[in-house]
């Protein structure tokens, strides 16, 4: 019998009719398999996304006990002098407390008021009575004395102040220069430094030709160093920072001009109410 169907003999394979190949309710029943989608690769058209600015490597340790911190600190002073650079501060300055802050800020002012004293005891002031005609012998030896003896705490005095109003004028710079960091933190980088450096100079200020050079030179470094700790404290760039250590320079030798000129228009119009 003649018929679009055929029985399969056994043992043949393949289809028993011709599909018709626009019928889909027929054929394959499985999927057909679709290669894996892969993003296409950076071909350079654009430029890469800007990577972002390098900063300083934050600080791991924070607050140290006293005793502890006291026994880091010729460590840190070795560090932030013979390895001069932001990272160097910003190593250290998690370790602020103002415990620390105090203690060697007072040891330091107590030791150049020791060596102040000691200097004016070697080269002590010396007044003439010709330059008080008025006064006896006595009261000038007095007056005499009384300058040699107050210069250490003159000078005790005049490093705590100093230091204090030198760091807050550099502090309220750094913030106008959009500065991060916290004035402790900025004492405390300022003292890893001033305190070596501060007593070194005082002592070399003892050697008759050297002490001139030698306190010069670290008046010098110290400004360099102050600069970094102003970068890694704020994070600011190398001329912001530069700029936050300079200006109270300026600002306090202008206030000296003006303080020197006000004596001297004192002294004129003394000189001429006398005539």
């Amino acid at each position: 019998m003649n018929s679009d169907h055929q029985e399969r003999q056994p043992g043949e394979t393949g289809p028993q009719f011709e599909q018709n190949p626009y019928d889909f309710t027929s054929g394959p029943t499985e999927a057909p398999a679709f290669e894996q989608y892969t993003p296409p690769q950076f071909s350079g058209a654009f430029p890469p996304p800007v990577p972002p600015m390098p900063v300083y490597v934050q600080p791991l340790p924070g607050p140290l006990p006293l005793g502890e911190a006291i026994q880091q600190l010729p460590g840190q002073y070795v560090k932030v002098t013979t390895k001069p650079g932001a990272q160097s501060f910003a190593e250290e300055m998690g370790k602020a407390e103002w415990g620390i802050i105090w203690l060697q800020l007072i040891l330091y002012a107590a030791i150049s008021g020791v060596l102040s004293f000691l200097s004016a005891q070697l080269n002590p002031v010396v007044f003439n009575s010709q330059d008080f005609p008025t006064l006896p012998p006595d009261t000038i030896a007095l007056i005499q004395q009384s300058v040699t003896y107050t210069s250490g705490f003159g000078t005790f005095l005049g490093v705590v102040v100093g230091f204090f109003i030198f760091q807050g004028i550099s502090y309220g710079l750094a913030k106008m220069f959009k500065g991060q960091g916290t004035f402790m933190a900025q004492c405390y980088t300022a003292l890893l430094f001033q305190v070596p450096l501060g007593i070194l100079g005082a002592l070399i200020g003892f050697i008759p030709l050297l002490g001139v050079i030698g306190s010069f030179a670290a008046s010098i470094y110290s400004v360099v160093l102050q600069a970094f700790s102003i970068m890694a404290v704020h994070r600011l760039s190398g001329g912001k920072a530069t700029a936050v250590v300079l200006l109270p320079f300026g600002i306090l030798l202008f206030l000296a001009c003006c303080f020197i000129f006000v004596l001297v228009a004192f002294a004129v119009n003394a000189a001429n109410l006398n005539q």
